[in-house]
């Protein structure tokens, strides 16, 4: 290699050359010592570098909620960004090459607009941010827009350098992983084509859910209101994607849009795990099958239900996985990944926090399996553990705001009780598994562990019995982390949606037993559950249509016969409260001894005492003059009855000023 005589300055010194000089060139001079010092921080140190660390620390800024915890930790954060950036062995070529793809510098700033809207709704009612523009002379609602957009520009560098550089390791990784696969001779369905395929399946699968046009919990209020608020629970990701996804701040009801866009996610995801799980491009038909069990198992068809959330609950699968596409790459692109991973899927659906180690134990069974060092799998997990970490500490110091409500918190227990209230939390999560699932199901999914577990040991390159206990260790460990977080809060979440990262467990263990065109008899468990799983996604579909039925027929006998009421007849308010529940449509009631599934995801529709069960009826059919005040409760008042039937019971009595009503919806539940 010749000596570099342009002056370029990339960060590289050359010491020699091995090639013949030419005729009347010389070797150039040896620079002294303290030369090649200073030589050598002006190649480290050049205007790129510098921009990017202060790109860095304004993405840093941009993303911090309004909160002094937050906020201190921030500046920490940017400290140990410069540095890293500042010691950052690349050329300038390298970061000029990063920052000039025009495409992924338009996806940076289209991340970062989304992000800004979050700085406004976060900064907007600060009074230190009062007291800033106060002192510069201007309002506050014109300085923090101006704020948010020159962080969001000021980022786009650094979120750019990001984007590009992973995307085109990705790609250099699937053309590595393309050429290994046509010499190694494997056959099967394309990438391509077995995403497309996935996605049509996954699709059809939710038609009838996409067809029932069902409300789901917080759906009513949300497409009544246009509202987000999933910064409560340090949801940001979710809160600048659906900007994008609604085009603007108001959400409106855009379904079957986001469910569909949720699908998607999902097949990506399944392609990608089979892709990093078989270190191939190709699939069988019996490969795609099992994969569809990661979208259609039951626990996900809880958060596909949301019209509104589902596509940023398919995300938090997505960032779990995407990660380990850079496992082969150095420790520190590797690190970095999973960090970001893992934090794209706290501030997306924490639930999902269970699958990305869940994943990594799973490609640690088969790297020890196929022979690779103890150090080998060690260093891996070590690295996937460092990633991990990351995520969450920044997550916790910088992004995480204090939640305890009624529904979920995320403070944890005092650690001497963490362990023992872990446990009994994970024993209540495999409990409802165990109630949720029909003796069919848990016969299949049985089968399937077994079928896992059988294929583990036979494929192994190691001795029987180590390689049982390790696939024995590999199962407990994937058992403790498949739900992730929540059994570890002090007040957690049991609701199916929230367990969707068992979902994934079946599907690792349903792709390993199905891997291959070997072993016909061990890939029968895994596909027989997804085709379980796939017949009851109609049923559940068909359910929900059903409810969304009876409930709009009872909530008309309702309001019918309050507009017979002489209160009605004028335009005096009249307070209206709901007591009670019209519980699961009649048709539904035999099903739940044969799908205590269904039980559990179909919500409360029509009553009094949640908010989520009276949005529609106050919000949905235009009463003039129905006011909802659950500042008064009625029921502590002996009111007579006006209207007693089969379906309800209305009290009420008032003047022309003020009338109360209260009315009792007798309660047909499933229990």
């Amino acid at each position: 290699m010749r000596p570099d005589a342009g002056g370029d300055s990339d960060g590289v010194i050359y010491g020699g050359s091995s090639e013949p000089l030419a005729d009347g060139q010389s070797f150039p001079k040896s620079p002294r010592v303290g030369e090649r010092t200073n030589n050598m921080k002006e190649k480290r140190f050049f205007p790129e570098k510098g921009l990017l660390m202060l790109s860095g620390a304004a993405f840093l800024l941009l993303i911090v909620p309004a909160w002094v915890s937050g906020f201190v930790w921030c500046g920490v954060a940017a400290v140990l960004l410069c540095a890293a950036v500042w010691r950052l062995p690349v050329s300038r070529q390298r970061v000029r090459a990063l920052l000039s793809n025009p495409v992924h510098m338009a996806l940076s700033l289209a991340f970062n607009g989304a992000l800004a809207v979050n700085f406004y709704h976060n900064w907007v009612d600060s009074q230190k941010m009062q007291r800033v523009a106060g002192a510069l002379g201007m309002e506050n609602g014109l300085f923090v827009p101006l704020c948010a957009a020159f962080f969001a520009i000021a980022a786009a560098p650094a979120a750019g350098c990001v984007i590009s550089y992973y995307i085109s390791a990705g790609q250099e990784d699937y053309r590595r992983t393309k050429a290994e696969t046509l010499r190694s001779g494997e056959t099967g369905i394309p990438m391509g084509k077995a995403l497309l395929i996935l996605f049509a399946v996954f699709v059809v699968g939710i038609s009838a859910i996409l067809r029932a046009n069902f409300y789901y919990m917080d759906d009513s209020p949300r497409a009544a209101l246009g509202y987000k608020q999933w910064d409560y629970f340090s949801r940001y990701l979710s809160t600048a994607l659906a900007t994008l996804v609604h085009g603007g701040d108001y959400l409106a009801d855009a379904a079957p849009l986001p469910q569909i866009l949720a699908m998607l996610i999902m097949a990506v995801s399944g392609i990608l795990m089979g892709y990093i799980v078989y270190e191939r491009t190709t699939f069988s038909g019996w490969e795609l099958a099992v994969l569809s069990i990661l979208g259609l198992n039951p626990y996900f068809l809880g958060c596909v239900s949301f019209r509104f959330d589902a596509p940023y609950m398919a995300l938090s699968v997505l960032a779990a996985v995407v990660p380990l596409l850079c496992r082969n790459r150095n420790t520190a692109a590797y690190v970095l990944a999973s960090g970001l991973g893992i934090l794209a899927v706290c501030t997306s659906y924490q639930a999902a926090a269970g699958i990305f180690p869940m994943l990594v134990v799973a490609l640690a069974l088969r790297m020890w399996n196929r022979g690779e060092s103890i150090r080998e799998v060690w260093l891996f997990c070590l690295k996937s553990a460092a990633g991990y970490a990351l995520g969450l500490i920044f997550f916790k110091l910088i992004i995480m705001i204090p939640a305890d409500t009624s529904y979920v918190g995320n403070a944890l227990p005092p650690a001497g009780e963490l362990i023992p209230h872990f446990l009994k939390n994970l024993r209540s999560y495999y409990a409802l598994v165990l109630s949720d699932f029909k003796p069919f199901w848990l016969i299949a999914a049985v089968l399937a562990v077994i079928a896992f577990c059988v294929r583990v040991v036979l494929d192994s390159r190691r001795k029987t019995v180590p390689a049982i206990a390790m696939t024995a260790a590999a199962l407990v460990l994937m058992g403790l982390m498949c739900f992730g977080l929540y059994p570890a809060l002090a007040a957690t979440v049991f609701a199916p949606r929230a367990m969707y990262g068992f979902g994934v467990l079946l599907t690792v263990f349903g792709m390993t037993a199905a891997e291959g065109k070997k072993r016909f008899s061990l890939k029968i468990p895994a596909v027989v559950l997804s085709w379980i799983f796939f017949v009851f996604a109609f049923t559940y579909g068909n359910a929900l249509s059903v409810q969304k039925d009876y409930t709009d027929f009872r909530t008309q006998l309702v309001i019918s016969d309050l507009q017979e009421m002489e209160a009605f007849q004028s335009d005096t308010p009249v307070t209206v409260q709901l007591s009670g529940s019209i519980g699961n449509a009649p048709v539904l009631r035999n099903m739940p001894q044969n799908y205590q599934m269904l039980n559990r995801l179909i919500p409360g529709t029509f009553g009094g005492g949640d908010d989520l069960t009276q949005y529609g009826f106050y919000c949905y059919y235009g009463m003039r003059n129905v006011v909802w005040n659950p500042d008064v409760d009625l029921r502590e008042m002996d009111l007579p009855v006006v209207e007693d039937n089969m379906y309800h019971t209305i009290r009420g009595e008032g003047s022309c000023a003020v009338s109360y009503t209260h009315l009792t919806l007798p309660t047909n539940s499933l229990v």
